[in-house]
C-alpha cells in the first residue's frame, strides 16, 4: 500500500491574533469573525464539513436507535479505546479478529467510515454551520459538532489501524490523518477546539509509543513516522490559543449580556459567569470598560505563558485569572449543581490547569519524537545510545522537556532507555511517576519504558 502524505497549509496561515474588542455601537458577529479565520485564504470547495457531515450519516446508520448520538459508548460492537466490556489497559495494542469478535464487528462495520474521514482530513480546513435550537447565539454556549465529534473518529481510526495483521503503510496513513484532523481543528480559534487538537495529538503519541513497544516499525518507518510528526507540528497551536478563544467567548458574551433583547445564556452557573453576566445585563458594569480590561488581562495570560513553566508561573496564571472576578464586580464561582458531588475529585479547572494540560501534551510530542530517534539509533548501530547528546542534529537542545528548559532525562537501566519529564513538579523525582501526579502535582512523566 503507497503511503499518500496529505496535504496542508502553511504554518503562517493559521491566525495567532486576538479577537476583535466589542465595541456596542455595532454587535461584532463572532461567528462570521470565527469562520473567516478558520476557512484563512482558502476556497469554498477546500472545506471539509460536507465528507463530515457524511461520516455522521454513516455512524448515524449503523447506530443502534436507541442512543443515535453516543459516539464516545457507540451502541454497536465497540473496538479497543471504547469497549466497555474490555480489560484492556488504556495502551493501543495489537488485537486479533478471532479474540475479539466484537471488535472486529466494529471494524467491519466502520471500514468505509475511516475512507470518508481520510478524504475530510486532506481538506485544509473544516467549517461547521453552527445551529442554535435554543438561547441566544452566543460563541460562548456553542461549539460546531466536528469539534465534539473529532475525538471519536481518531479513536475509530485507531482502533482498526491496530488491527492484525498490521501494515506499516496503513499505520502511518492513521497517524498522518489524526493529526490532520488535529490541524483541521487548529484553525478554529476557540478555546475548546485548541483543547481537543492538542488531545488528539496526545492520541496520535501513544499510538506511536505503543507501536515501538510493540516494535511494529523498522528503520524505514520510523522515519516516516518522523517526517509525518515533524511536519505537523509545524501546524500546532498552543496555550496562547487557547486563551485567544477564552477571550473570543468572553467578549461574545459580554455582548449577548449588553443586548437585553437576548435571552439569557444557559449554564452560566456551571462555568461561574452567571453574576458577570447578570451585572453586565443590569448596567452594574460598564461592558466597554470590561472588554478592554479583559483584552489587557489575557495579554498578561500570553506574555505570562511565554515564560519556562514551573509551579510558580501556574500559580502567577490563577492569580492573573483571578482579577477576572475584579474586572466584571463580581465572583467567578463556578456551582456544577448536581454534579458538584461527582467533579469535587476533578483538579482545579483554571487557567493554570489549562496551562499544565498544554505542557503536559507538550512533552508528549517532544518526548516521542526523541523515542523515534533513540530507536532509529539503535536500528543503525545495534545499541542505544548512552546518551541524547550521540543523537544526530543536536536533537537533546531542539526536543527539550518543556518542565525543565532543558533536554529529557535518559539514561541506560537494566540494558534499556529509560525516558522521562520532571513533570508538574519540575523535579527530578528519578524517574517514578505517579499516578495521581494531577492531584499531588508530584513524580515524573515516564515515556520509556512504558508501563501499565
Amino acid at each position: 500500500m503507497m503511503l499518500i502524505l496529505l496535504a496542508l497549509p502553511a504554518p503562517g496561515d493559521i491566525a495567532e491574533a486576538l479577537p476583535p474588542t466589542p465595541t456596542f455601537d455595532q454587535r461584532v458577529d463572532y461567528f462570521a469573525w470565527c469562520a473567516r479565520v478558520t476557512r484563512g485564504t482558502h476556497a469554498s470547495d477546500a472545506n471539509a464539513a460536507a465528507l463530515y457531515a457524511q461520516v455522521e450519516s454513516e455512524l448515524a446508520r449503523i447506530m443502534a436507535p436507541d442512543d443515535p448520538d453516543d459516539l464516545d459508548e457507540p451502541a454497536w460492537p465497540a473496538g479497543m479505546w471504547t469497549d466497555s466490556e474490555s480489560d484492556s489497559d488504556d495502551r493501543p495494542h495489537p488485537w486479533s479478529p478471532t479474540k475479539h469478535p466484537r471488535w472486529e464487528k466494529s471494524y467491519r462495520l466502520t471500514r468505509n467510515v475511516c475512507q470518508v474521514i481520510q478524504q475530510a482530513a486532506k481538506r485544509p480546513y473544516c467549517e461547521q454551520p453552527i445551529e442554535v435550537a435554543e438561547g441566544p447565539r452566543c460563541i460562548f454556549a456553542e461549539e460546531p459538532p466536528f469539534t465534539y465529534r473529532s475525538r471519536t473518529y481518531v479513536k475509530i481510526l485507531s482502533e482498526n489501524a491496530w488491527r492484525e495483521p498490521i501494515d506499516s503503510a496503513s499505520f502511518l496513513l492513521t497517524l498522518d490523518t489524526s493529526l490532520a484532523i488535529a490541524d483541521q481543528l487548529d484553525r478554529v480559534p476557540t478555546a475548546i477546539a485548541s483543547i481537543a487538537a492538542s488531545s488528539l495529538r496526545n492520541l496520535v503519541d501513544l499510538d506511536v509509543r505503543s507501536a515501538l513497544h510493540y516494535e511494529l516499525f523498522d528503520a524505514d518507518t520510523i522515519k516516516k513516522a518522523l517526517a509525518i510528526l515533524e511536519r505537523h507540528d509545524a501546524h500546532e497551536e498552543g496555550y496562547n490559543e487557547y486563551v485567544a478563544g477564552e477571550l473570543l467567548g468572553l467578549f461574545d458574551l459580554i455582548q449577548v449580556a449588553h443586548d437585553k433583547a437576548q435571552p439569557v445564556v444557559p449554564n452560566l452557573a456551571i462555568c461561574g459567569l452567571e453574576q458577570a453576566f447578570r451585572r453586565v445585563r443590569q448596567g452594574a458594569a460598564d461592558p466597554s470598560r470590561v472588554a478592554r480590561d479583559l483584552r489587557r488581562l489575557f495579554l498578561e495570560l500570553q506574555e505570562l505563558a511565554d515564560r519556562p513553566y514551573s509551579p510558580k508561573l501556574a500559580r502567577e496564571v490563577d492569580a492573573t485569572a483571578d482579577r477576572m472576578a475584579e474586572i466584571f464586580g463580581a465572583p467567578i464561582k463556578p456551582d456544577f449543581g448536581e454534579f458538584a458531588e461527582l467533579l469535587e475529585e476533578l483538579p482545579d479547572l483554571g487557567y493554570a490547569h489549562s496551562l499544565r494540560l498544554f505542557h503536559y501534551r507538550a512533552a508528549s510530542r517532544a518526548a516521542t519524537r526523541v523515542l523515534l530517534h533513540v530507536h532509529l539509533y539503535k536500528a543503525d548501530n545495534g545499541e542505544w545510545p548512552k546518551t541524547l547528546e550521540a543523537l544526530p542534529g543536536e536533537l537533546a537542545t531542539k526536543l527539550v522537556d518543556p518542565f525543565a528548559n532543558r533536554a529529557f532525562r535518559y539514561r541506560i537501566v537494566d540494558g534499556g532507555p529509560l525516558l522521562y519529564s520532571l513533570g508538574l513538579n519540575c523535579k527530578d523525582d528519578g524517574g517514578k511517576q505517579d499516578p495521581e501526579m494531577w492531584d499531588t502535582q508530584a513524580g515524573d512523566l515516564v515515556y520509556w519504558p512504558i508501563r501499565e
